[in-house]
């Protein structure tokens, strides 16, 4: 049997998960710099993991959120202040041209509106907390 608790990646907070446009497969994302940042994904038809490795230029996984696309993009802010896109079905990465990306914090959540457009909700920079940022993104 096995665990869906049990990801066989290293245990470290600051992750992110996210389903694929047929919610057949959980991704998750994260870790921590000097802990490996790492991709696994969750196949809901064979209920195991798969550690995931790309030959493509990633983000940092540090302290990330991530927001899932209809198109089966799942976009990742990262602390570089940098938007990507996470293509689930090709697992690749590219790194997006948006022009109004926010600039990095701590302690928010992504999510994509009926519009389509990135809202990133809540933010902890040093203690001071702020209203949400939109980020729209062109496909």
């Amino acid at each position: 049997m096995n665990d869906i608790s049990f990801t066989g990646a290293p245990r470290t907070s600051e992750a992110s998960a996210y389903s694929n446009r047929s919610n057949d497969n959980l991704f998750i994302f994260g870790g921590i710099i000097q802990y490996n940042p790492y991709i696994v994904k969750y196949d809901t038809s064979y209920k195991m993991w798969t550690k995931i490795t790309t030959e493509s230029e990633s983000p940092n996984f540090d302290t990330i959120s991530c927001a899932k696309f209809n198109n089966g993009l799942i976009a990742i802010l990262d602390e570089k202040s940098e938007l990507w896109m996470f293509d689930s079905l090709e697992l690749t990465f590219s790194l997006s041209n948006a022009s109004n990306v926010p600039e990095y914090y701590l302690a928010y959540c992504a999510t994509i509106s009926y519009e389509e457009t990135i809202l990133c909700i809540g933010r902890d920079l040093d203690r001071v907390y702020v209203l949400m940022n939109k980020v729209s993104v062109e496909f």
